[in-house]
């Protein structure tokens, strides 16, 4: 027999907790920068977005089938003894036998439910969308602190002998205080934190936040959701009129939460998620400025891909318009083509025309000169610089899949140019688990 006893040297207690430990301190290295951030709020608000269509439909259909239920027991097993209409809605007064009651009452609980979830559902998918920008805001701020711990400064924050005898160096006390500062920010209100954030920084965030009205109904909205059944309260017609939000409703009117409103709050989020980090990132972090740059334009390539350009738009008009110290010029130029790929896909020609004469392209490289060629839906004269441009221009991966070459992608002049660069057809490959 052959012993199968693990014969590798174990190392010896001491070594396993210190590489543990050294793993735990560079996973939390990797969770405070400021793209993970990002990349973690993006991905929760896109989760839970992805699946509201599904749900609320499953939802609907559930409710129609059950009135189509009511409606089939009714005709079946009840007597309609009097009935009444009253604006849209019709209400029956049914007789069923003695023995069919119970099965009534359970047929018309059912679809009170499904009718009821209907309202439910919407209200409690805008509640975890708020819950994932709180959680966005908390990540921020211990983000922010931990790369400059000097903003903890004014900090009045006290602590307990109790407190500082469980921790075991300056270290534990600073990220205490952090945890403690990120509590006390986020049990204020969403327009407080964005004062905290404010004086922090010394910078003015809000002027030129247009969406800065409608976040704050978003969240006012949600506090109603969460508290008050979305019955309307003067608190929140105060806060809403204060930050420029024009409300149609009343005190004691009950709002809901549609799906198209559901759409518009994860637009909002979104920008002003990705808006916030930039700029905080660059305050802060001025030397890692084309890192930022290179974070938002692929936050903004993803969207074109996607054909999200109504969400691209103002993140790529705050790059080119408000975030206008740059890195390089070519970062420059690449954020004006993508606001003008943007322009193209919402069909805004004369937005388009107008970004692009705004600016001096005769020194610009012949991979910009393509994409104008490519803007302008001149395929004749983008196949030629492609060719001109060769194999080593642009990355072959980079025409199939970058969203400026969507449309060229599609013309016989784009076919024809690829098999002449590559010698085959375009097709892009990829991978998939089989089971």
């Amino acid at each position: 027999m052959t012993d199968t006893t693990d014969q590798t040297p174990q190392p010896a207690p001491q070594a396993q907790k210190r590489n543990l430990e050294e793993v735990f301190e560079e996973h939390e290295k990797d969770r405070y920068k400021f793209n993970r951030v990002i990349q973690d709020f993006i991905s929760s608000l896109e989760s839970t977005n992805s699946i509201i269509k599904i749900v609320l439909n499953s939802v609907s259909e559930s409710a129609r089938q059950s009135g189509d239920e009511i409606a089939n027991f009714i005709k079946t097993h009840g007597k309609i003894i009097r009935q009444e209409k009253k604006a849209d809605t019709v209400t029956q007064e049914v007789r069923f036998s003695l023995e069919l009651g119970k099965t009534a009452i359970a047929v018309l609980r059912k679809a009170a439910n499904f009718s009821r979830a209907g309202k439910i559902m919407p209200r409690s998918f805008l509640v975890t969308m708020i819950s994932h920008y709180d959680e966005f805001l908390g990540h921020l701020i211990s983000t922010m602190l931990r790369i400059k711990p000097e903003l903890l400064s004014a900090s009045d924050q006290k602590f307990s002998l109790a407190d500082i005898s469980e921790l075991n160096s300056i270290e534990d006390i600073r990220y205490l205080m952090i945890e403690q500062e990120v509590e006390m920010v986020l049990r204020r209100s969403h327009t407080a934190q964005f004062e905290w954030l404010e004086a922090k920084l010394g910078i003015t965030l809000r002027k030129e936040l247009k969406i800065w009205g409608e976040f704050v109904e978003i969240t006012e909205r949600r506090n109603l959701c969460a508290h008050t059944n979305a019955v309307v309260s003067r608190q929140y017609l105060n806060v809403c009129r204060q930050h420029g939000c024009e409300i149609a409703a009343k005190a004691g009117d009950v709002l809901e939460v549609s799906e198209a409103y559901l759409d518009r709050a994860f637009l909002v989020l979104f920008e002003i998620g990705v808006k916030l980090v930039q700029v905080v990132w660059r305050k802060l972090q001025p030397d890692d400025l084309l890192a930022a740059e290179h974070d938002l334009n692929e936050v903004c390539l993803e969207l074109l891909s996607q054909d999200r350009a109504a969400l691209a738009e103002p993140l790529l008009e705050f790059s080119v318009h408000t975030m206008k110290k740059k890195s390089n010029e070519r970062m420059r130029l690449v954020s004006v083509i993508n606001l003008a790929n943007a322009y193209k896909q919402l069909g805004k020609e004369d937005d388009k025309r107008s970004l692009l004469k705004q600016e001096d392209w005769t020194a610009a490289s012949q991979d910009f000169r393509l994409a104008l060629a490519v803007l302008d839906t001149d395929y004749p004269t983008a196949a030629k610089i492609m060719k001109e441009l060769g194999k080593a221009g642009i990355e072959k991966q980079h025409y199939l899949e970058w969203p400026i070459f969507k449309g060229f992608r599609e013309s016989p002049e784009f076919l024809e140019a690829f098999e002449y660069l590559y010698g085959e057809k375009p097709g892009i490959t990829t991978s998939a688990p089989t089971t």
